[in-house]
């Protein structure tokens, strides 16, 4: 059906219809802004509720993460943050692809239906213009007519009246005759008018306003096409991120599956075995022996042979103290070899704090390399500092490391004691252990051919042998400046690398049997020469692979992919590391 033929007398009606329409987008895009709402307030909570039963840091609920069933509900609230995530990915959608979609359509519909109702009230005006034209031509002609019949009225009167003269009679007949010459001229006008108004209104109301009319259907059409289009994105955008939440989901059931009682049970028998052996049986005690009968059998001797009993005050009739392992604990008493704990605690404590030992003389060591590197550079070009100003330092970092592995020795040895085994000669200085890796560098002053015993005392065994020299890392060094605009001319490159230093023993320690690990890609940004000893020069734009970082001194290791290895300007590299050596902290 077309409006324009069914409904060309209900402009009114149309008009009012168009305007609920878009009231109604209106009202709609409205919906849409609270569901965005909604959803993101969602989210919001759901994080918060993950947040909040999250484990702090350093609390208790750290080391339930040993347990199965803590390690799952920690997978659930991870899976719960990106379960909420997706929520807030629907609060975007919404947003972008259907709210402001929606706002700019309803600001052209206002714009075309003002445009379609400005044209339709253009024709109505023009017609009742039309109209106002022929009933003013129309009233003309009636007055016209009226006079015409009037003043020829008034002539026949005067033709037939005998006392009337000539020239009287004379006037009234041209008064009569103009009357009616106007009637006419009115007539014709009235007929013309007439006639155009037909066209007008002919033309108005089969061509103007029909027009008018299919311009409105056809956007009223459009509209709700519209909103067909985007009631079905409403549903598209939950739909889309179904797969993701139902990923969630599984991963929340995997976690839940994954759960241990076994291992669980296992973990609790690790958090807290003691190491005891099991009690044995009470032996029985006789205090009866001292007692002793007269010749009747049926009275007892009061008296007391002479040594019979022991004296009370010697402790020998009284039976020894056994250690009970339900008894109280002492607290409040810690030593500092954790003697206090049970055996296989003590254990357990003893390899922890020997690790976070090791680990801080690594970072003594990380930060003695770097010291060692500056002065390098220092010494190379005294335009960059004093060479001299960074000795105090030094002397601090290697008192902290002998110091550090003093602790480390003892400890060992404790762990010796507790283990019940004989110590091991240390070997330069470095215990192998996980948190220590073939890397680190050492300052050995003698104190790492000690030998510990397991109350904790040291031998100089071995001190005077075998003892290396300090080796600070074969890398170059420099300060990090930014690059000019002309890389290939900067200064700050140094004109010569450091050569490695030669060791007196251990060499195997040193030079790695193995290449180094890739942490992970590089790209060149500028032109380097590297005219300089242990530099490797390299093209703009050349790619290599990253196997040690900056420490601090304005120089990256890189490799080529056919093995060749070197130093190359922090600032002229895009660097790019690998998922897991970010992850590690690198």
């Amino acid at each position: 059906m077309s409006w324009g033929d069914e409904l060309w007398d209900q402009f009114d009606n149309v008009e009012k219809h168009t305007q609920w329409g878009i009231d109604y987008m209106e009202k709609y895009c409205k919906f849409v802004r609270d569901r965005a709402e909604v959803e993101v307030n969602y989210a919001k909570q759901i994080r918060s509720l993950a947040k909040k039963y999250q484990p702090k840091k350093n609390s208790r609920e750290e080391d339930d993460s040993r347990f199965t069933s803590c390690r799952a509900f920690l997978m659930v609230l991870s899976e719960l943050n990106d379960y909420a995530g997706q929520h807030e990915v629907i609060s975007e959608n919404m947003n972008m692809s259907i709210l402001q979609e929606m706002l700019g359509y309803v600001q052209e519909l206002k714009q075309e239906r003002k445009m379609q109702l400005h044209e339709g009230r253009k024709a109505q005006q023009h017609l009742e213009l039309c109209w106002k034209q022929l009933e003013s031509c129309k009233k003309r002609f009636e007055r016209d007519c009226k006079e015409a019949e009037k003043a020829l009225q008034y002539f026949d009167k005067m033709d037939n009246d005998i006392n009337v003269t000539k020239a009287d009679v004379e006037k009234a007949r041209q008064q009569s005759n103009q009357r009616t010459q106007l009637a006419e001229d009115t007539k014709n006008e009235y007929a013309t008018q007439l006639q155009k108004y037909n066209e007008e209104q002919n033309q108005h109301y089969f061509a103007i306003m029909p027009k008018i009319f299919q311009d409105l259907q056809d956007m009223e059409e459009k509209r709700t096409c519209t909103f067909s289009r985007s009631l079905l994105n409403f549903a598209d955008i939950d739909r889309q991120v179904m797969p993701i939440l139902s990923k969630c989901l599984d991963g929340m059931t995997k976690a839940a599956e994954d759960i241990n009682q076994q291992s669980d049970a296992a973990a609790i028998v690790e958090a807290h075995k003691s190491g005891f052996q099991r009690p044995s049986d009470v032996e029985f005690e006789d205090f009866s022996q001292f007692i002793s009968r007269t010749h009747s059998d049926s009275s007892l001797s009061v008296g007391k042979p002479d040594g019979s009993r022991t004296d009370s005050k010697s402790g020998l009739g009284r039976s020894k103290p056994k250690l009970w392992p339900f008894g109280k604990k002492h607290k409040g008493i810690i030593a500092e070899d954790f003697s206090h704990l049970p055996p296989e605690q003590r254990r357990k404590k003893l390899h922890q704090k020997i690790d976070e030992l090791n680990l801080d003389v690594k970072k003594e060591s990380d930060q003695r390399e770097a010291l060692l590197k500056m002065k390098d550079v220092y010494l190379r070009n005294p335009q960059m500092g004093d060479p001299g100003s960074l000795e105090p330092k030094l002397q601090e970092t290697a008192q902290k490391m002998e110091k550090l592995q003093q602790e480390v020795q003892k400890f060992e040895g404790w762990l010796c004691d507790a283990e019940g085994r004989l110590p091991v000669k240390a070997d330069s200085g470095k215990r192998r252990s996980s948190s220590f890796d073939r890397n680190s560098t050492v300052v050995n002053n003698g104190s790492g051919e000690r030998e510990s015993s397991p109350d904790g005392s040291y031998t100089e065994e071995g001190a005077g042998e075998g003892s290396t020299a300090q080796r600070p890392q074969p890398i170059p060094s420099s300060l990090k400046q930014k690059p000019s605009a002309n890389p290939v001319t900067n200064t700050s490159i140094p004109a010569s690398k450091p050569v490695p230093t030669a060791t007196l023993d251990d060499d195997d320690d040193f030079d790695e049997d193995e290449p180094l690990p890739v942490l992970g890609q590089c790209k060149a940004l500028y032109l380097f020469e590297g005219q300089s000893e242990g530099t490797m020069p390299m093209g703009e734009d050349e790619t290599f692979q990253l196997v040690e970082e900056d420490k601090g001194d304005g120089w990256t290791r890189v490799r080529r992919t056919d093995g060749e290895e070197g130093y190359v300007p922090t600032s002229y590299l895009e660097v790019s590391l690998s998922k897991e050596t970010a992850a590690a902290g690198h």
